[in-house]
């Protein structure tokens, strides 16, 4: 990046552009291919190389110098040069630090930078660089875990990062910009898509930055991806995003038909044949008005807690659509879970969350429904809540 005093001389050496401040300090601008002017389909065209930039600041009042066919802008404070980018047969285009800010493309008109333009926007852009170092977040989350974590990253631009006020550095999710996190915590995130901003400020340049917050892991078993990149309000995004995976393992426990703690009452028969089931083999019985039949998942020895409740069975075109689920809590307030077991087999479905472990909490399947229809029993699935 070029600092010190504005330019004092301008030479070509061997396809490259070398400046001269007025301290006699060399620069050089390495131009690595170039065209003169062509024709493409009876339009102007013009063909640069990629070349390199820098600028330290300031305002830039050449706005628009020409080295030959080359055009630049140069910061009148610093006497850092503005790259003009340009792509092969298309036109030409000036970038800060990614942004195209100008361009002429083919048949467009001519359009510098110009005395509106908010030079300081791409000014403090410039100033604000930064690098990854590391962070600690765990690649196995349980379900619903907290965890504190961190990230660290370098600051090697110009200005310092602050915490607080108009102007802090914070975190921010990327891909897509802005968007809630999965693995948001209310209690000490800033917001939902920005989780902190540096621990101990200032965080000068040259010096480390360490992002300290907490993760609460999804609640769902998976692999989830997340991905932050430094954030400033006034220029935006800025520095390398950093993505990573957790794999999200739910401590679970599965009850079977077999399970010791499984029971039936009423009149219930015994099937392996339909495709889908979960284990050995599922039970089964005809649907009833009166609801004579019971098919019960004893869990009153479970860690006394919030569960989600999911179910397992086979589908079919002879089950009921209004199969009766019933989650007990042990207390006079069950709950009951209408599903349609002609759809979603092979699969464990959400049924809804309660609180087990109390002395008579079960997880219940009835016949009753309206007739016609088998109703099947296979196995049920208990998820903690948060994990713990």
């Amino acid at each position: 990046r070029r600092t010190g005093d504005p330019l004092a001389s301008l030479s070509e050496i061997n396809g490259s552009l070398l400046y001269a401040d007025a301290n006699g300090d060399l620069l050089s601008l390495d131009v690595r291919e170039y065209l003169p002017r062509g024709q493409l389909g009876g339009m102007p065209a013009r063909r640069y190389a990629p070349v390199e930039w820098a600028s330290g600041g300031g305002t830039v009042t050449n706005l628009d110098w020409k080295y030959g066919d080359r055009h630049f802008g140069v910061d009148s404070t610093s006497g850092g040069i503005l790259l003009i980018r340009t792509r092969p047969w298309i036109g030409w285009q000036v970038q800060v630090n990614g942004d195209v800010v100008s361009g002429e493309g083919k048949g467009d008109g001519h359009t510098d930078p110009g005395p509106d333009w908010n030079w300081n926007y791409y000014m403090e852009r410039i100033a604000n660089r930064g690098e990854f170092i590391s962070h600690n977040i765990p690649i196995t989350l349980a379900a619903g875990q907290v965890v504190q974590v961190s990230i660290v990253m370098d600051n090697i631009g110009d200005l310092a990062w602050l915490n607080s006020g108009s102007g802090q550095v914070r975190l921010a999710t990327q891909n897509p910009a802005g968007h809630a996190s999965q693995f948001y915590t209310a209690s000490n995130w800033i917001s939902n898509s920005r989780p902190a901003a540096p621990f101990a400020t200032p965080v000068n340049p040259s010096s480390p930055a360490e992002f300290r917050f907490v993760v609460t892991a999804p609640l769902s078993g998976g692999v989830y991806a997340e991905t932050f990149q430094l954030h400033k309000d006034s220029i935006g995004y800025f520095g390398p995003p950093i993505t990573f995976s957790v794999n999200v393992v739910a401590p679970e426990t599965i009850y079977d038909n077999d399970h010791p703690d499984f029971e039936l009452k009423g009149s219930w028969s015994t099937g392996t044949t339909a495709p889908g089931h979960y284990g050995a083999d599922y039970r089964f019985t005809n649907t009833g008005a009166n609801g004579s039949s019971l098919a019960i998942w004893n869990v009153e020895g479970a860690p006394n807690r919030e569960y989600r409740v999911f179910a397992w069975w086979s589908q079919g075109t002879n089950r009921s659509t209004s199969a009766k689920y019933i989650l007990d809590d042990g207390s006079l307030k069950p709950r009951i879970f209408r599903v349609n077991q002609q759809a979603n087999g092979g699969q464990w479905n959400y049924l809804g969350n309660v609180r087990m472990g109390r002395g008579g909490a079960a997880v219940m399947l009835s016949n009753e429904a309206p007739t016609g229809f088998v109703v099947i029993a296979d196995a049920i699935k208990l998820v903690p809540v948060n994990g713990r």
